[in-house]
């Protein structure tokens, strides 16, 4: 009977060991899964903040190549301005020499 009795006991506490390992598996595997969904999310986070420094960034860049553009055409247009008024002016000086010498002439 006591043989008996050992084996049951034997038995009962393999089961009792197999139900808790299966118990400690399956929780382990519970924060397994929460871990991994909160890694997921972090991640996710940290993606998004990632591609939104990233968007700022080339919204800058652009808005400061075309002001650059648009300072480049500015220059141009003030250089053909300014040349057209030197040349006016050059125009000018020209015919009020002329305008003098022939006077000048016509006094004699």
């Amino acid at each position: 009977q006591s043989i008996v009795r050992s084996w049951r006991c034997r038995g009962e506490l393999s089961e009792r060991k197999e139900a808790h390992e299966a118990q400690i598996r399956k929780t382990s595997n519970a924060a397994i899964t929460v871990q991994t969904v909160v890694r997921r999310r972090a991640c996710q986070r940290k993606y998004s903040h990632t591609k939104k420094q990233m968007e700022e960034i080339e919204l800058r860049r652009r808005a400061i190549s075309a002001t650059s553009i648009q300072s480049i055409v500015r220059s141009w247009r003030c250089r053909g301005e300014l040349s057209q008024r030197k040349e006016a002016r050059a125009e000018a000086i020209k015919l009020c020499k002329m305008t003098t010498a022939a006077t000048s002439i016509q006094s004699l």
